[in-house]
């Protein structure tokens, strides 16, 4: 069994470091490369949805709102996988969820830091908290999964 969860656990942290891999390499595009990214797509949702013919007003709204969302289910990820590494080691929800998402709301912030340095982008603390806000849904999610998944199993086990 204990064999078992260190490969749970090892499996966790390795998602997570991928996930942090991934944000360093999407914060470490240029402005113009990361919007061009934006831009390509936008206008493919765009054109799934069959609005070929929209204004450019509106394309660009629909960019931001793409890269909030991409920040947002970025660091949902995030937290996601620090939590679940958290939890194996069996801490208390009460302290494992502040630590969990501690840890993500300081990688968001050394992430915008990280662009601040990269050219054409910016340090903005409205994408730190967003960032914190989607690492704390990604936790409750799994935190919701967990318990879906032990009832599911109590019910198996219950109708035996």
């Amino acid at each position: 069994m204990k064999t078992r969860i260190n490969y749970i656990r090892i499996a966790y942290f390795t998602a997570t470091l991928l996930i942090m891999l991934a944000v360093f390499m999407f914060s470490a595009q240029s402005g113009d490369s990361s919007g061009e990214t934006s831009m390509n797509i936008t206008q493919n949702v765009s054109q799934h949805l069959f609005l070929d013919d929209i204004s450019r007003d509106t394309l660009e709204f629909f960019v931001l709102i793409i890269r909030k969302l991409a920040h947002f289910i970025e660091f949902a990820a995030l937290g996601f996988f620090v939590f679940a590494f958290t939890d194996t080691f069996r801490i208390k929800r009460k302290k494992a969820i502040p630590i969990s998402l501690a840890f993500s709301s300081v990688y968001a912030l050394s992430d915008e830091i990280h662009q601040y340095f990269v050219p054409e982008r910016a340090c903005r603390l409205t994408d730190v908290l967003l960032d914190s806000a989607g690492a704390l849904f990604g936790i409750f999610m799994f935190i919701a999964f967990y318990e879906i998944i032990k009832r599911i199993k109590l019910n198996a086990k219950s109708k035996k």
